[in-house]
This record gives structure tokens, sequence and C-alpha cells, in this order.
């Protein structure tokens, strides 16, 4: 009898601790399967086909060495037929593919011709789509530290280039200064040019202006000389007629000598006969002749001194004798007159001639003229286009010594800037690095998810509590049954079995899996806590609905494991989700359980720790108050069936009676 009892209490501890242990074998076996799967990606098989066609200082071989030396995953550089075969036959999750051109592209990089380097990459998602995503995520950062060593290639390139610019800009500077010098010699040349073509404007409109006298003086004396020509020309013209009407001249003269002896004869007959008149007639009277009276008196007058006819034949003789004289001087005139002709046609020709070439003359300085003007005008034009010469050699100069200066100030900020292109390289391949900084470091895929499924196995041993004591077939545990009488002690007794729930599963799950936390009170307080306000819950819904409760139950802990954000950010959920979110006890004890795992945040703990409290008091509470709700109705049935059964027996007695 002892025995049976004995069995019979050592099969009720077995029952109460497998219902304590059960949670913690679903959080512990998969927390264990899946504590830190990211430090074993190396174990995950990815074929590596290698199609680059370099033949010595392949990108490709580097690329394949480095990631084996990273020792990101199980690389296998196989054929693509054989990485092809073994992705559809599950021996690699994946294949990379290197491509034919693999280091010509890179090479190319800084190139004009440069071509994007694309490395196939190829899961199956089929064989398991988190490790397909898993290796997507480990490719993205194999492609973005290649890119880091392209960019580390064409920067350096391109900094090599760049470092240059400053000697050959110097090239520049020094035929900027042979241009200097020139522009300046040029600048000199325009300068003593324009002085020279200003002196030469001046004096030039002074000759000019004298061309222009002459000119005008030549005209002048053309149309002056015109007249003396033709005053030449006449005079010659009359001296022709003159020496013409001079050839008689000789016969004149012979004349004059012939009328100078018959005016001599006659003046001796006159005399002679006026002699011999006067002798007669004074010797005879001649008055009774009268002629011969006439002629006394005539030939009287004649010689007698004073008269008329005597100062006439005195006149007359001295007129001859004046003739007789200028008889050599009309041989002289005829001579003179002669020569004068000859003088005058000599003068005539050279007069012509003269005339002529004083035409030609006047032509020529009237052609000199326009010519000089045209000249003068060009000089004009030559000095103001010297001048702006001079004035543009001048900017000129001024602009090649600005731009040597600013050149070569450029070339010292060029030189300095370069400088600081040293290492540009190094810093293009690792631009940006982040540093990780925490708020609240979770070190491993089970750290994050110890609060979720820690939260899940302690609402399932709420309900395995309930269901292997509330609903105990075979009414093994008086005190916690169903038909328990000592429901206040039996809503004690269940509080301490998820107590030590709670704590077996903290202590188990930390000493097998190995984690830290931030605090060991808050730790297991947090545990306890949790699993009180969970069984809290649960009996509430199984006291209350009954075979309900048990539905409501599940459907209750399914609707927390989608909407606590123990997963993904609530904030990729559908919105019903987020809805109920701030209303689930699970959102509150996954919360609580990370800041034991992570980090302390004041402020989230007493939120959290309040909350779970208000879960705990609240529903054990309205628990209790059905409880006695329940028991006092129950108490009442039973008196009311005693008085009937009371008032059965006392009717019976008075029938017997």
């Amino acid at each position: 009898m002892k025995k049976i009892k004995r069995d019979s209490q050592m099969m009720k501890l077995m029952v109460i601790l497998g219902i304590i242990i059960l949670p913690l074998i679903y959080s512990l076996f998969y927390l264990k399967a899946f504590w830190d799967p990211y430090n074993e990606l190396n174990k995950v098989p990815v074929a590596l086909v290698n199609l680059d066609e370099c033949k010595e200082n392949c990108k490709s071989t580097e690329l394949i060495d480095t990631l084996k030396e990273k020792d990101i995953f199980d690389f296998k550089v196989v054929s693509k037929e054989k990485a092809e075969k073994g992705l559809v036959d599950k021996d690699y999750y994946a294949i990379l593919e290197i491509p034919k051109s693999f280091t010509s592209d890179l090479n190319n990089a800084a190139s004009k011709d440069r071509k994007s380097v694309i490395i196939t990459f190829k899961p199956n998602s089929k064989t398991n789509y988190l490790s397909s995503q898993i290796i997507t995520s480990a490719v993205k950062q194999i492609e973005a530290e290649l890119r880091s060593e392209v960019d580390k290639e064409v920067v350096l390139k391109l900094t090599d280039n760049l470092q240059s610019v400053p000697e050959q800009t110097m090239q520049i500077s020094d035929g900027l200064s042979t241009i200097y010098n020139g522009t300046n010699t040029l600048n000199n040349g325009a300068k003593e040019l324009k002085t020279g073509v200003s002196s030469l404007s001046t004096n030039y409109k002074a000759f000019n202006n004298g061309v222009e006298k002459l000119k005008n003086g030549a005209n002048t004396l053309y149309n002056s000389y015109a007249d003396l020509n033709n005053g030449i020309l006449a005079a010659y013209e009359g001296a022709t007629t003159l020496k013409n009407k001079t050839e008689g001249l000789g016969t004149l003269v012979s004349g004059v000598e012939g009328l100078k002896g018959v005016s001599n004869d006659i003046m001796n007959d006159t005399k002679s006969v006026y002699g011999s008149i006067i002798v007669y007639c004074t010797m005879n009277d001649c008055t009774a002749n009268q002629n011969l009276n006439n002629a006394y008196m005539i030939a009287k007058e004649y010689v007698t001194p004073n008269t008329d006819r005597y100062n006439n034949l005195q006149a007359l003789e001295k007129g001859m004798g004046l003739i007789s004289g200028q008889v050599s001087s009309l041989n002289e005139l005829k001579g003179g007159i002669d020569q004068l002709q000859a003088g005058l046609g000599t003068l005539k020709n050279g007069s012509n001639k003269v005339y002529s070439g004083i035409s030609d003359l006047n032509n020529g300085l009237n052609t000199l003229s326009s010519s000089s003007n045209l000249i003068d005008n060009g000089i004009d034009k030559i000095d103001n286009g010297v001048n702006t010469l001079s004035n543009g050699t001048n900017t000129l100069n001024n602009g090649v010594s600005t731009a040597k200066s600013t050149i070569d100030e450029k070339v010292q900020s060029v030189s300095e800037q370069t400088s600081e292109l040293n290492g540009l390289d190094d810093y293009a391949k690792e631009p940006v690095k982040i540093h990780e900084d925490d708020y609240g470091d979770v070190k491993d895929y089970g750290t994050f998810f110890s609060p979720y499924f820690m939260s899940l196995s302690l609402w399932v041993g709420g309900i395995l509590i309930l269901m292997g004591l509330y609903y105990d077939p075979d009414q093994r545990f008086k005190t916690l049954g169903r038909n328990s009488e000592h429901r206040g002690k039996r809503l004690i007794y269940y509080n301490i079995i998820s107590i030590v729930q709670a704590v077996i599963l903290g202590f188990l799950l930390k000493v097998i899996l190995g984690f830290e936390v931030t605090n060991i009170f808050l730790y297991y307080g947090s545990c306890i806590l949790i699993s009180g306000a969970f069984l809290a819950v649960v009996m509430f819904l199984f006291f209350n609905f009954k075979d309900v409760g048990k539905f409501l139950s599940l459907v209750f802990l399914v609707m927390q494991l989608a909407s606590c954000g123990g997963t993904f950010p609530i904030q990729t959920e559908p919105s019903i989700y987020q809805a109920i979110y701030p209303y689930m006890p699970m959102t509150y004890s996954v919360d609580l359980l990370r800041e034991s795992f992570v980090s302390i945040n004041s402020s989230f703990l007493v939120k959290d720790v309040v909350i779970l409290l208000l879960f705990f008091i609240g529903f054990n509470g309205l628990t209790f108050l059905t409880s006695m709700l329940k028991s006092k109705k129950e108490q009442k049935k039973i008196i009311e069936l005693e008085m009937k059964k009371n008032k059965k027996k006392t009717n019976k007695t008075g029938k017997e009676k």
C-alpha cells in the first residue's frame, strides 16, 4: 500500500517536472540550433567559376585568393558545367561566376572605353531561401570590396595624371615667358613704330601741304606761262611780220641814200636857183612878171632867215641829215630785227618745250597731290592702326604677364593641392568607414531571438501547467484540479510552479547556451514576472471559458507571436498587427528580456515591468474574483440542495407519521 502511494507521488512529481521542463526543450533546441549561424557560413559550399581569359597578373586570381583568405564561404573552384550540375543537385547553395573579360575590364577602368565588370551570382533559393539571402548579403559585401579596389586603381591613375599637371603647367609658364619676351619686344617695337609713324604722319602732312602748294603754284605757273607762251608766240609772229616788213628796209636805206643825194642836189640846185632868182630879181625888176615875181618872193623867203620857208628848208636839211645819220641805224635795226626774229623763234621753241614741261609738271604735281593725299590718309590709318597695335600689344603684353603670374600662382597652388593627392587611392578604396557604436550590442542571432523564444516557451509553459494539472483526467492533483475546493490555494500553487518553471528555464538556457546578461537579478526577475503574467492570462481563459479558453489561449499565443516585434520590425507587418501591438503582453516580455540580454534603459524597463505587473495583478485578481463568485454560487447551490434534501426528509417523515 505504501509502495503504491509512493509510486503515485513519484508520478505526480514526474508530471509536474515534465510540465516545468517541457517549455525549456522548445527554447533550448531551437536556440541551440540557430544560436549563431552567421559564424558558420564558411561551411556553406559555394561554387566559384573562373572564366577569366587573362594570362598573367590576373585580377581573378587575386579575387579568388582574397575570397578564400576571408573564409566567407566554403568556395569550391570548379568548371561551369560542374557548378551548374552541383547547384541543381544541391551540392552548392550558389554559383559565383567570374566573366571572361574580368581582368581586362578592370585594367581599363580608368580609360574612356571602360566597361562595368559583371560577376554573375546565381543562388538556389529553392534549396534554402534564408541561405540564399545570407549569401546574397555576403556577395554584396564582396561587390563593395571589388568596387573599392576598382576605385583605388582608377583614383591611382587619375592622381598620377593630376600630379603631372604642375610640371606640364610649368611648360605652359615657360612658354608664356617666351611669349612675354616676344610680346615685350613686339610692344617696344610697336611703341617705336607708333612714334615713327606719328612723326611720319606729322612730317608727311607738312610735305603734303608743300605738295599742295607746289601743285597750286604749278597750276598758277601753268596758267601764267600759258599767257607768257602765247605772248612769246605773238612776239615771234610779230617779229616775223616785222622781219617780213623790214625786207624793204634795204631799199629804203638805198632810197634814203639816193634821196639824200637828190635832196642835197635839190637843195644845192634850189639854193642856186633861189640865189639866181634873187640875184636876177635884185638886179632886175621882176614885178612885171608875176610868176617870176612869185618865184623871187618864194626864193627870197627860202634864204631869208626866220621865215617859214627858210625854217622848213633848214628843217629839211636837218631831217635829211638825220636821215642820212640814221641809215646805219636802219641797217643795225634790220640786223637786230633779224636777230630778234631768230631769237624769238628759238625762244618760242624753248618756251613751247618749257610750256609742255610745265604742263607735264602740272599734271604730275596734280597726280602727286592726289597720291600724296591718299598716302596722307593711308598714313593716318596706319597711325590709327599702329596706335591700336601699340595698345593691343601693350594689352597683350600685360595679359601674358598676368596669365604667367596667374599660372605661376596656380601652379604653386596646384602643386600644393596635388601633394594632397598622395594616398588618395588608399582613401578612395575606403573613403567612408562606419564605426559601429551600438546602443544595444546584440552579439549573435541567438541573443536576439532568445527573448522571443523564451516568451513563447513561458506562454506554452503556462498552457502546459493548466493542461497537465487543471485538466488532469485522473484527478491526481486534488488541490490543483478543476474540482478543487481550495481555489485561492490553487492559485498560489500555480504561481509557485510558474516561478520554478521560469527559474529553471532561465538557469538551464544560460548554462547550456552560455549567453551573458546585463544583470542577473533582472534576468531571473524578468523570467519570473513574465511567467506569472502569462500564467495569469491563461488561467483566466481556462478557468472562465473552459474548452473555449484553451482555444483562445492558443489563438492569443499566435496573435502575439505575429505582433510582438520579436522577429521583424513591427512597422514591416500588416496594419492589424501594428494596431494590436501595444496591447499584447508578449510585446513587453520581449522588450523586458532584451533589457536583460542587451542593455538597460530605465524608462523602458519601468514601463515593461509596470505593464506586466498590471497583467499579472489584473488577471490574477479577475481570476480570484471570478473564483470567489463561483465558489459562493456553488455554496449557494449546495445549501439549496441541502435545504431541498432536508425538506424532502421532513415531508417524508411527516407522511410516515
